[in-house]
This record gives C-alpha cells, structure tokens and sequence, in this order.
C-alpha cells in the first residue's frame, strides 16, 4: 500500500496564530527556494510523490518553484490565494480567494487543479457551505480536515477516512474529503501524521502509526510545511505555548522525514487516492 505525501507550501510567516505579531516582519525574506529543493531531493532519492498544497501568493512571486514540483512528477493542488482561516471568511470572501488562487495556479501547471486544502485545517463544524464552492469551482476533493479539536482547528466528530460529502441543489455532486491521518485510542483520535505531532512523537511512533493505519486498510496522510525541514528558517516572535507548537524539534524533521520515506512508499493524492472512489 502507497500512504500519501503532503506539503503546505507557504512562507515561514504564514500562520494563524491568535498571538502571532507581525511587527517587525521582513515579507520579502524568503528561504523557500532551498527548502522546497531540499524536499524535491528527497523524494527523488526514495521515489515518493507527493501532492503540494500551494499558496496562490506563493505561486505568483515564484511560479518557477511550482513549475519545478510539477516537473518532477507531483500533484500541484490549491493551499488557497492567501493564509486566511476559511471559518474566519464570508462565503464571498472565500470563493474570491480560492478562485484567484486558481487563477495563478492552473496556468503555471497547464492543467486543472483539482484539489483543496484550508490553511490551518480551518474547515469545522461552522463551514459546510464551503464545500459548494469547491464544487462551483470544479474542484474534486479537499484535504482541510482534522478530526481532532484544538483551539485553532478540527472537527472532532468528522470520519476518520476519506468520505464523500453531497453538494449541489440536487445533491448531484460529490466533493471527497480526505482527513489528515490519526489513531483511534480510548474512544479518542490521537495526531500523529505532520506538523507538530509528526515532529513531537519519535520516529518508531510514527512509524507504528502508519502501519496501524495501513493494518486498517487505509493509507496515512501526512503533511509538513517547508519551514519544517529548515533549522536555519526565520522565525516569529511568538508567546511561549505558540512557540513550541511551530518550532519544537525543527532541527530533526528532515532526518525523521527521511527515516519514514525510507520504510514506506508514498504518492500524491491525485494518483492514488482519487482514482479509488472514481474522481
């Protein structure tokens, strides 16, 4: 079984923390040439592929950078136009930004994207109408939920699996959403597949986890931001709990990356996960 790969692919300043200060902020610093170089390296060096969730902002500044992940063989999909929490938007406002982060992305690549991911899993119990949108815009599938509840994100209740939602007046459309992977213990879903969780629990853990997942019959999605796998990236000023969710154990997560391409296979959701439910 091939598990699946994903990058949020956005600078080291976009986060959504309700804490996080700006002040200070140099934008036009960037480090993503070396990092997203670094990430290409490495699934080359293992044969993985993966699906890389873009900022359209990102791909308009440094549409070279994407035509170079979509050259190598990986799924170029939409991370949204800017890093905006979608509970935090109108439905106007969200069509708008998803709609101009096509509008970058789809030329770049040559071809049509075909799928989502919310900034900071921002899809929750109080966003349903986004799946229409997604829907209206031609969109096949989203990746913006985390079946867990933070005080930033998550919908406890959602499936733990990919799963269809009906969208449309006669609810003649499907958008596939497909979780962010977790572990069923005492009755509660445990993180454990990127970001924080994947740079917090040690390397055998993880491990485990997916095979426990895979025991399930289904492949673990994971996902890691650039900034992740740079020690050496710039940081925000951030409030002590903030800063040790966004920076614990940075200095190890390229190493662990690679302990776990080393063990498993992996590739984009657009190859193998949406020709299993027909999309």
């Amino acid at each position: 079984m091939k598990n699946i790969l994903t990058f949020d692919i956005e600078e080291w300043y976009d986060a959504n923390y309700p804490t996080v200060d700006f002040w200070g902020v140099d934008f036009k610093k960037s480090s993503l040439e070396t990092e997203i170089k670094v990430i290409l390296d490495l699934c080359a060096e293992y044969q993985a592929k993966a699906t890389f969730f873009v900022l359209g902002r990102v791909a308009e500044e440094k549409p070279h950078l994407i035509k170079a992940i979509q050259e190598k063989g990986h799924e170029v999909a939409s991370h949204g136009y800017e890093h905006k929490l979608v509970y935090g938007l109108s439905p106007d406002l969200f069509r708008e930004d998803l709609r101009k982060s096509l509008e970058v992305l789809e030329p770049i690549i040559g071809k049509k994207i075909l799928g989502y991911r919310a900034p900071s899993w921002s899809f929750n119990e109080k966003t349903s109408w986004a799946y229409s949108i997604l829907a209206e815009l031609d969109l096949k599938y989203s990746a913006s939920v985390f079946p867990i509840k933070t005080s930033l994100y998550g919908l406890s209740d959602a499936p733990r699996f990919p799963y269809s939602v009906k969208v449309g007046d006669a609810g003649d459309k499907d958008i596939l959403e497909i979780p962010t992977s977790t572990l069923k213990m005492f009755g509660q879903n445990i993180p454990f597949s990127g970001g924080f969780y994947f740079r917090f629990w040690p390397s055998f853990l993880v491990r485990a986890a997916i095979k426990k997942v895979n025991q399930e019959g289904q492949p673990a999605i994971l996902y890691l931001h650039p900034r992740e796998i740079d020690p050496s990236s710039l940081r925000l000023k951030l409030p002590l709990r903030e800063n040790f969710l966004h920076y614990w154990a940075v200095s190890q997560t390229k190493d662990k990356l690679e302990n776990i391409l080393k063990r498993y296979q992996f590739g984009s959701i657009e190859s193998e996960l949406l020709p299993k439910y027909s999309l």
